[in-house]
């Protein structure tokens, strides 16, 4: 989990670059970069990094609500709380923390409203380059790695044809799919350069 947050707060922190003797931000790596002070980077990083922080206890106390409250309705009407009602708890917790997320990510954006950008926003060939570079080799065979893992979930004693069966099998053979894919890409890409 931490490992996640750190990549969390890295990618947002890279949407600060070094672009000679200036520093800018590019929201989302690819728009048209704005020139900020290191300062202020230093600012919205550590904010960011406080306010994932605070979005997991968000989380956490939704969650521990949401328990609390299908506890008491269950036991107050004495019914089996259904599938809907599981849907319904689940996006009343997920529903607040994705608006809250979005808002905590896009700060950097309500504090440089107004200035103008000095330079031109990334091609798609250039952000096609960004992503291969960030692209590790030991990422797409975990990735691939994970679809392997993913047959153990099969059940080879029943019918392979089974509905559970048939989910996991299509699932592993899109992540590995996609992770042969991404690697014959990256391979080429570094190739050609």
């Amino acid at each position: 989990m931490f490992y996640q947050l750190e990549q969390i707060k890295k990618t947002f922190a890279d949407q600060f670059e070094q672009e000679g003797d200036r520093l800018v931000f590019r929201k989302n790596l690819r728009a048209a970069p704005v020139e900020v002070t290191p300062a202020e980077r230093d600012f919205l990083v550590r904010q960011f990094g406080r306010h994932v922080i605070w979005l997991g206890v968000l989380t956490a106390a939704l969650t521990v609500l949401v328990i609390v409250g299908i506890c008491v309705f269950t036991f107050q009407t004495n019914t089996v709380f259904s599938e809907p009602q599981v849907f319904l708890a689940v996006a009343f917790i997920v529903a607040p923390v994705m608006a809250a997320g979005v808002w905590v990510w896009n700060a950097p954006g309500r504090v440089i409203a107004g200035r103008s950008s000095v330079g031109q926003a990334r091609t798609s060939d250039e952000m096609k380059r960004l992503g291969m570079a960030r692209m590790t080799w030991a990422r797409l065979g975990g990735v691939a790695f994970l679809g392997f893992a993913t047959l153990l979930k099969i059940d080879w004693h029943s019918n392979l044809a089974a509905r559970s069966n048939l989910g996991w099998l299509s699932l592993s053979v899109f992540v590995v799919g996609v992770s042969l894919i991404q690697s014959i890409r990256k391979f080429l890409y570094e190739r050609k350069k």
